[in-house]
């Protein structure tokens, strides 16, 4: 008896021999597929995750599992729905804040002499003072600020170029220990009077169309440079220094001040009134010399 005789007896649901040959090619076959020996057909499987855990995958019965394809979906995280409104440095947990897709918010911000309502107000700019114990205000530092009517920075040395360009509000600045400005500092603001006893030169268009400008006074310059007071209301103009003239580089300085047309005029130390009438540019406005020592009511005391 052969082997196929033996096999149509067993399987009476086989009732020919072409039938049985196929279904021990498809048994054949579904092994070396990988059906592990058991004789079943593979099948693949795709799982969608949208969260984190255990997901179990299971062949259908009858099958095996050849192939499995997960999909992990990751929603978005929820949009800010919420401001989170703060006085003071700290953390606070986003949910009691409504503030969705955040777990923690970290308010950290490093200040002095104004803390934070100095950041916001520059960050919004809707600051109208600035009172800081910082050494340097840095070039554009608050450009444009409308809205800035004082600055106090006493211990400042150095301020930047264009640090307070065009801030049409601002009225007055106190930094007596600056030594160093950048150009273009004050340029078309509604500053009235400033007194720099410290600083070493006017740059280029520091004081350009400060209109309400009326009194400058400096202690140590030794330069004033192009442009440094035009077309502002500089009435009175008082050089301290001993050691030297204060250099007038370029008679532009002046121009459309009250001092060029000669409702002005310039203070200077009595040792010094004749050199600064003979000096270069300076010689363009003689007539507008005068001593500091002899108008006490206008520049307090000195030589």
């Amino acid at each position: 008896m052969g082997l196929l005789d033996s096999i149509i007896r067993i399987d009476n649901e086989v009732d020919t021999q072409t039938g049985l040959i196929s279904q021990i090619g498809a048994a054949l076959q579904g092994k070396a597929a990988g059906g592990g020996g058991s004789g079943l057909p593979t099948q693949e499987k795709t799982k969608n995750v949208t969260e984190n855990g255990t997901v179990e995958v299971v062949p259908d019965a009858g099958y095996t599992m050849s192939k499995v394809t997960v999909n992990v979906n990751v929603p978005d995280v929820p949009a800010v729905v919420d401001e989170l409104e703060v006085t003071e440095n700290g953390a606070y947990n986003a949910a009691d804040e409504g503030l969705d897709g955040f777990s923690k918010v970290t308010v950290n911000v490093a200040s002095s002499g104004g803390g934070e309502t100095q950041v916001y107000g520059l960050l919004d700019g809707t600051i109208t003072a600035i009172d800081s114990d910082v050494e340097k205000v840095v070039a554009h530092a608050c450009r444009g600020f409308s809205k800035i009517k004082t600055v106090n920075v006493p211990n400042a040395k150095i301020i930047g170029s264009y640090a307070f360009y065009h801030c049409t509000e601002l009225t007055s600045i106190n930094a007596p220990n600056v030594t160093t400005f950048g150009t273009y500092v004050f340029l078309s603001t509604a500053i009235k009077s400033v007194n720099f006893p410290l600083a070493t030169s006017v740059p280029v268009q520091c004081f350009y169309s400060c209109s309400s400008l009326t009194k400058a006074d400096f202690g140590v310059a030794s330069s004033i440079e192009e442009h440094a007071f035009a077309y502002s209301g500089l009435e009175t103009l008082i050089l301290r220094r001993t050691s030297g003239i204060c250099s007038l580089l370029n008679k532009k300085a002046l121009v459309g001040t009250p001092i060029e047309t000669g409702t002005g005029y310039v203070y200077v130390p009595a040792a010094l009134l004749d050199t600064y009438k003979a000096a270069s540019n300076w010689s363009n406005f003689a007539s507008q010399f005068r001593v500091i020592k002899d108008y006490p009511d206008i520049c307090g005391t000195g030589v």
